[in-house]
C-alpha cells in the first residue's frame, strides 16, 4: 500500500509538476528531569543485613536497591533512579594491617575509581566499631562533552588483620544538579558509611547474605 504523501509526490512527478519540498520541524530535546535526592526522613531509610560479611548497612529507600551478595567477593548494590552503586568488601588478611595497607589492597583489586577526583573531605577516623578508617569524599567530572558529575564516598578501614572497603558512587547529569549530588554524598557519608555496623568477633565471611 502506498502512503498518501508518497502517492501525491509520485502523481506530481507524473504530471510534470515539481515535487513538493519536505519541511522539517526543529523539535527541541525534552528537558532532562531533575536528579532525585536521597530521602532525608529516617523513616525512608532501612538496613541490609549481610550475613556473609557479618555487617549491617543502612540504605536510602532499601527496597529500590538490587543487591548481589553472593556471586563475587565483594557485595555490589545498585539503585537505578539515582544512578548509585555501593561496593563493600570485607577481607581477612594474612598479616596485621592499617588503613593505608587496606587502601593499597583496594587499589590492587580495582575497587578505587580511576581518574582525578576533586576532594571534599579526607579524614582519618575510628569506625565502624574499632576500625581505623580513612574516609574520602569527592566529585569526578566527565571530559569533553560529557556533562555528568559522579560523586564518591570511599572508606578504607583496618582492624587487626581485617580490611573493610566501602565505595558508594552516585551520578547526576550535569552541574545543574550539583546541589542534589552534594545532598546524596552528605547522607551517604553520615548514614551509610557512618552507620555500618560490623561484628568484630566474626572472622571469615559466610556463604550468603540476607535482607533485613
Amino acid at each position: 500500500m502506498i502512503r498518501p504523501l508518497v502517492a501525491l509526490a509520485l502523481l506530481s512527478a507524473a504530471c510534470g509538476g515539481a515535487t513538493p519540498g519536505v519541511q522539517t520541524a526543529n523539535i527541541a530535546p525534552a528537558p532532562q528531569a531533575p536528579a532525585q535526592p536521597y530521602p532525608e526522613s529516617p523513616a525512608a531509610w532501612g538496613e541490609y543485613r549481610s550475613v556473609r560479611n557479618h555487617m549491617t548497612i543502612p540504605l536510602p529507600s532499601p527496597a529500590a536497591w538490587k543487591i548481589d551478595d553472593r556471586s563475587r567477593a565483594e557485595l555490589v548494590a545498585t539503585e537505578a533512579s539515582t544512578h548509585s552503586t555501593l561496593v563493600v568488601l570485607s577481607e581477612v588478611e594474612p598479616h596485621l594491617v592499617n588503613h593505608e595497607m587496606c587502601e593499597a589492597r583496594a587499589r590492587e583489586l580495582g575497587l578505587v575509581p580511576a581518574g582525578r577526583i576533586s576532594p571534599i573531605e579526607d579524614v582519618v577516623t575510628v569506625g565502624p566499631e574499632a576500625y581505623d578508617t580513612r574516609v574520602r569524599v569527592g566529585i569526578q567530572t566527565g571530559g569533553g562533552d560529557d556533562k555528568r558529575l559522579v560523586g564518591h564516598v570511599l572508606a578504607f578501614g583496618a582492624y587487626v588483620r581485617k580490611c573493610l572497603v566501602v565505595h558508594l558512587a552516585t551520578e547526576v547529569g550535569s552541574e545543574d544538579d550539583e546541589q542534589t549530588l552534594s545532598q546524596r554524598l552528605a547522607l551517604a557519608r553520615v548514614r551509610t558509611v557512618g552507620g555500618i555496623k560490623v561484628d568484630l568477633l566474626a572472622t571469615e565471611p559466610d556463604v550468603k547474605g540476607a535482607p533485613r
